[in-house]
């Protein structure tokens, strides 16, 4: 299984490079046990982060940190290298790739990716290989902040497997539900095909179908936070232009509010305040959104730009944003800062 190429490697970042039909992620509701959260940002200051000499740096996730990770290459439609970003410094994490991203990254600056067929877990400058299910590769997807791993991969017969790395050790999940996320209580999320497409979780052995509740609707999960909170996105057989942004917590599934003027909506990213990112388009072009304990934000009208997105943008705990940007000539990736109110 080939893992990354040059284009790929976006998908892996932020469309968690599913093997089979895939839609983005859904919002959460409001935030559970976590108080009120912050309403979004009057404004919000960008810092770019800048590149390896190449025509595009995409960013895929940002801790509690402000610490980003993704890749960059090297030179117009050359090698792409996994990076990170740390205060103002962007740091190769695979100098002698030919084809690299970082896909995750956890509070403790534990970052997973792959680089040249092979996925990597990197912590305080050392890399160590996940290795295998048998088969020709995996996929890392998540890492919590237990340096848990979770992805997917084949098996010696070539068959697709959830697993869970930790510790040095492979687990094999099997194929119930396709691990794409883990929060710090161990619980996966994910998704798996029974005829549709359905948003599932993993908890310590139990499968949970949270597509069953959505009748003739394909759904696929995105995230999860500490409280549980699933963001899927949906989209209907029979409509697929009337599916959107969803949270599933406790066996209740909540449509998010869709802007007016806005289609193709879709979350990307939750946090543990319930805040979520995500994206909508119209005749101008692409419009980040927050969803915030039931309010949306067009974050274009807080600072943010309107130019075409790759289809994710993360958040982190304190409210910053990472995302990519493309226009005309370049792709660039940024960290938006909630300015102080």
């Amino acid at each position: 299984m080939r893992i990354l190429n040059r284009r790929t490697t976006r998908r892996l970042a932020w469309t968690a490079a599913l093997p089979l039909v895939l839609f983005a992620a859904g919002p959460a509701a409001a935030g559970v046990g976590a108080g009120p959260a912050p309403a979004a940002a009057a404004h919000y200051s960008a810092v770019s982060l800048g590149g390896l000499g190449g025509d595009m740096t995409e960013a895929a996730k940002v801790n509690d940190n402000g610490v980003v990770v993704g890749f960059a290459n090297l030179s117009a439609r050359g090698a792409s290298h996994a990076i990170v970003w740390n205060g103002g410094t962007l740091t190769d994490l695979t100098p002698t790739a030919t084809n690299a991203g970082a896909v995750a990254i956890n509070n403790n600056n534990e970052i997973i990716g792959t680089a040249d067929g092979q996925a990597f877990f990197w912590a305080a400058g050392t890399m160590t290989n996940l290795g295998t299910l048998g088969g020709t590769g995996i996929s890392p997807q998540a890492i919590n902040n237990l340096g848990q791993v979770v992805g997917y991969g084949q098996t010696a017969g070539e068959v697709t497997h959830s697993f869970l790395w930790q510790y040095g050790q492979m687990t094999d999940l099997g194929s119930q539900c396709y691990a794409t996320g883990i929060n710090d209580n161990g619980v996966i999320s994910g998704y798996y095909s029974n005829g549709l497409i359905h948003a599932c979780l993993l908890d310590h052995g139990s499968f949970v179908d949270i597509g069953a509740l959505l009748p003739d609707t394909r759904s696929t999960a995105a995230g999860i936070n500490k409280y549980g909170q699933v963001v899927i996105n949906t989209k209907p057989v029979d409509n697929p232009a009337s599916g959107g942004p969803a949270v599933w917590q406790n066996g209740t599934v909540v449509h998010l509010p869709i802007p007016a003027g806005l289609t193709a909506v879709r979350a990307t990213g939750i946090n543990d305040l319930g805040q979520v990112t995500g994206y909508g388009v119209d005749a101008t072009g692409f419009h980040p959104l927050l969803w915030d304990h039931g309010t949306t934000t067009d974050l274009s009208t807080r600072g943010l730009p309107t130019p075409p997105y790759t289809p994710g943008l993360a958040i982190n705990n304190k409210g910053q944003i990472a995302a990519t940007i493309v226009d005309d000539q370049n792709t660039n990736a940024f960290l938006f800062t909630p300015d102080a109110t």
